[in-house]
């Protein structure tokens, strides 16, 4: 703008000495163009100014991890005059690292319509991604004067789900038969007499005692009674924050989606095969948990886990939470603990604690791919370390069993 106020000005100059010089109607009609025209623009700019109104909106509320977020910028132009440029500064970033990236567009605006621009804002990582629009200025036709347009609170944001990798564990399901359940499988029939899982004609090998009378009557043939079976909340997954990072490292928002991406494939067998489970967190120096039964509870524990930033300070302070919360009896007991992390070392075996409490506990370390997995160190009978990532991948976790 400045090189062009210099050359406006050289020319409104070059006009006055020209009329100076030849006293005419030309040059006096140059010299008044000069002049009025800068004025002309500057008020179509300003009435465009007040005419011109930005919002921003998520096309869906959430987005696979590699996506683009799906997040567009609408500007609507109700004046008679188009606008030759807009310039709008957009930041964007996740609540887990809280690092703030900006995006700059140049666009011009027609008259007396509205358009939306997609953001092309790359989901690289898991986790919420919050936009808002930073500032917006127009410029006139020759761009000799802008104004700065009003942008406050004007947000969108996408949660961005990790990855998941197909995986089939095995389901052995270490129940704790103590505990009751009042929710059955949809899938799979039991021995539960409190509820009926479906009705079948009799066959050969019925037992007598399971005919539906009523319903025999009715359909005038045997009809024989299924019953449920009970599903039971006896798995935990314990998520640990990337270890031997500080909040400023670049590479924990890739690392944390290595955790979760690890939880998500086995969270989603779990719910295949309708095995009810429990995530545990640490935020804010407290432990938080979600119970996942369906596809609608992994997502509010997604949104719920993904609202905190990641502490990396204290990696293994949602571990050391739930032992001493079970020692106090204010934690549920759970037949197997599933601990994610992105690595071992001294002070996650001493997190672990000891095997009082009879616990079947699995440690999956999610290594980056150009590293190779360490030799375990020996533990209690109890515990198993597998380390996936690396060479191996997430197939690792089709060999373990839950």
């Amino acid at each position: 703008m400045l090189i062009i106020g210099i050359f406006y000005l050289i020319i409104l100059i070059g006009c006055v000495l020209f009329y100076v010089l030849y006293v005419d109607i030309f040059s006096f009609y140059l010299l008044l163009a000069a002049i009025i025209t800068p004025v002309l623009l500057l008020i179509v700019m300003l009435i465009c100014a007040r005419k011109i109104k930005m919002s921003m909106l998520s096309l869906s509320a959430s987005c696979g991890e590699g996506e683009i977020a799906p997040v567009v910028l609408s500007i609507k132009n109700d004046s008679i005059f188009a606008v030759s440029c807009i310039k709008i500064t957009v930041g964007y970033k996740s609540k887990l690292d809280g690092i703030e990236k900006r995006l700059e567009l140049h666009t011009p605006i027609f008259a007396k319509n509205e358009q939306q621009i997609c953001l092309k804002i790359s989901a690289e990582y898991c986790g919420i991604i919050e936009v808002r629009l930073i500032k917006a200025r127009i410029y006139d036709m020759i761009r000799l004067f802008s104004k700065r347009l009003r942008c406050k609170n004007i947000t969108a944001s996408v949660m961005v789900c990790p990855k998941m990798i197909p995986i089939e564990p095995q389901l052995a399901l270490y129940q704790n038969f103590d505990s009751e359940s009042d929710r059955f499988s949809k899938r799979q029939a039991g021995d539960d007499p409190s509820e009926i899982f479906q009705l079948h004609e009799y066959r050969p090998g019925d037992k007598m005692n399971r005919i539906h009378w009523k319903a025999s009557v009715r359909q005038d043939e045997l009809i024989v009674k299924e019953f449920s079976k009970p599903v039971s909340n006896d798995i935990a997954f314990i998520i640990c924050p990337p270890s031997h990072m500080d909040e400023n490292d670049s590479g924990i928002a890739e690392s944390y989606s290595r955790i979760m991406c690890a939880a998500a494939s086995l969270s989603f067998a779990m719910l295949e095969n309708d095995a009810l489970h429990t995530f545990i967190w640490s935020a804010n120096g407290k432990n938080i948990s979600a119970a996942v039964a369906d596809t609608e509870s992994y997502l509010n524990f997604l949104s719920a886990i993904f609202s905190y930033k990641i502490d990396v300070s204290k990696p293994y302070d949602a571990i050391e939470g739930y032992f001493s919360q079970l020692g106090g009896g204010s934690a549920p007991k759970f037949s197997h603990i599933i601990i994610i992390t992105d690595g071992a070392d001294e002070q996650l075996y001493d997190s672990l604690g000891s095997d009082e409490y009879g616990l079947k506990k699995t440690v999956i370390c999610c290594l980056p791919n150009s590293k190779k997995a360490p030799m375990p160190q020996e533990t209690d009978d109890m515990t198993q370390f597998i380390f996936v990532g690396g060479e191996s991948g997430m197939s690792a976790l089709s060999d373990m069993i839950i």
